[in-house]
């Protein structure tokens, strides 16, 4: 219904966005994709692009369960900002709730590349041995453990893990 509505920068801020708000507080969420949509094919900021592809994925993924659009959103959004942190999350969840193992490791070793706490990268390299444990085995389970107590030597999921595979 907004498909022929021309407006300025300026004018969309007063347009859309309470119009966004409104809808989202009486969780018309049809509507609501409609308006940011709208939005977003008329946004020339890229900054502006990735939020609104990030709320259109929250959307798609939280209120509606469309999990093919909410990824595909989230995708739209790394392409915008390669390495966005909560695209990458998203992927992560979807790919759990999918049970897609594959997918799951490659967006966790994607975050990984973002990540520069030893605390965070032991806490990924846990989860992907758990994944390459029930994927590979116990040999790519290791590596990846291994990586995560060089991070933290008394990482205890780690620990755990480690001393359930060697008994």
């Amino acid at each position: 219904c907004f498909e022929n509505y021309r407006i300025s920068t300026g004018e969309r801020a007063r347009v859309f966005t309470p119009l966004e708000r409104l809808y989202e507080q009486q969780q018309q969420w049809a509507n609501l994709l409609d308006v940011m949509i709208v939005s977003l094919d008329r946004s020339e900021s890229v900054e502006r692009q990735c939020a609104l592809h990030a709320k259109i994925a929250a959307v798609y993924e939280q209120q509606l369960n469309d999990y093919d659009e909410a990824e595909d959103s989230y995708k739209k959004l790394l392409e915008l900002s390669p390495g966005h942190f909560a695209a990458i999350r998203g992927l992560q969840r979807l790919a759990e709730h999918r049970g897609d193992q594959e997918q799951l490791a490659y967006y966790i070793d994607a975050e990984l590349q973002l990540c520069s706490s030893s605390e965070d990268l032991a806490n990924l390299y846990f989860r992907l041995g758990q994944i390459k444990y029930q994927s590979e085995g116990e040999e790519a389970a290791l590596v990846h453990l291994r990586d995560a107590l060089k991070q933290e030597p008394l990482h205890e999921d780690s620990v755990r893990l480690l001393e359930e595979l060697l008994s």
